[in-house]
């Protein structure tokens, strides 16, 4: 595990990190902006002990979900070295964890303990969301290894086409330590399940690429069942999963088949 704590080091030294407002991470958080919220001193004591606690969980990290976990990337045996892991303050709402790649092309796992701090005051939930966080960041890394993700220059269609598989598996394998002991055909489910479909479906229809940047954003940022692309894909998976057998050799299948299984998955239960 290679891990860069310069920007949260910077923080405990000087309650500031006003000398790291240029890093290339604030820089990074959302294309084309300079993204960057100088963190409270007030919570110095509080991100210190989430800090303590979030490098326990990485030291022997297991992600959520271990067996489902290798049937879509195989035997789990660490944390990635592909993958820097920086921990820092500084990212606005709501960029709690994200993967992006650093000055060099390298692929970079960040974690904002601020961000993190915000969720809630109990311990516990924090493990319980820092744990969550982890597997879904690592599970992106996975992906990428064999998915390449289209840029921001190619079609809504192929963006939300990743989205949906991307942000399907990772929201899946991080949503609870059993996640399939859900019920996910409660009224309330399947309304999330309808309305997100629904959405995916007409933006692909419509195709405005005079929108894209707005619909991209949508597809997988702000409140968690509004990001229709990732919900999209996390039900669509489910879909697959119950309508063949509940065998769990389908998530492996899943993954090798790629992209275009989730797609098909939602068009079939849309029609």
């Amino acid at each position: 595990m290679k891990l860069n704590t310069e920007i949260i080091d910077e923080y405990f030294s000087n309650k500031s990190i006003n000398n790291m407002k240029n890093h290339w991470i604030f820089k990074s958080i959302v294309p084309g902006k300079y993204m960057y919220e100088e963190p409270l001193e007030e919570n110095y004591d509080r991100l210190k002990n989430i800090y303590e606690m979030l490098l326990k969980l990485l030291e022997d990290f297991k992600p959520l979900n271990l067996p489902l976990w290798e049937q879509f990337f195989g035997k789990y045996n660490a944390l990635s070295e592909d993958a820097t892991i920086y921990i820092i303050v500084g990212s606005p709402n709501p960029y709690d964890a994200m993967v992006r790649q650093d000055k060099e092309g390298n692929k970079s796992i960040i974690f904002d303990l601020e961000r993190i701090r915000s969720y809630s005051e109990n311990d516990d939930k924090i493990l319980e969301i820092i744990m969550n966080l982890i597997t879904h960041e690592m599970a992106h890394i996975y992906i990428n290894k064999k998915y390449q993700s289209p840029g921001i220059e190619d079609s809504i269609y192929e963006n939300l086409r990743y989205i949906v598989f991307d942000e399907g598996i990772a929201h899946f394998l991080s949503f609870d330590k059993d996640v399939l002991s859900i019920d996910w055909y409660t009224k309330e489910m399947i309304e999330r399940k309808e309305r997100a479909y629904s959405t995916l479906l007409n933006e692909i229809k419509n195709n405005s690429e005079d929108r894209k940047g707005e619909i991209l954003a949508r597809a997988n940022s702000g409140k968690y069942w509004d990001k229709f692309g990732a919900i999209s894909g996390l039900f669509a998976i489910i879909d697959y999963y119950n309508s063949h057998n509940k065998d769990l050799m389908r998530f492996k299948e899943i993954f090798e088949e790629g992209p275009d299984i989730l797609l098909e998955t939602i068009n079939i239960r849309d029609k």
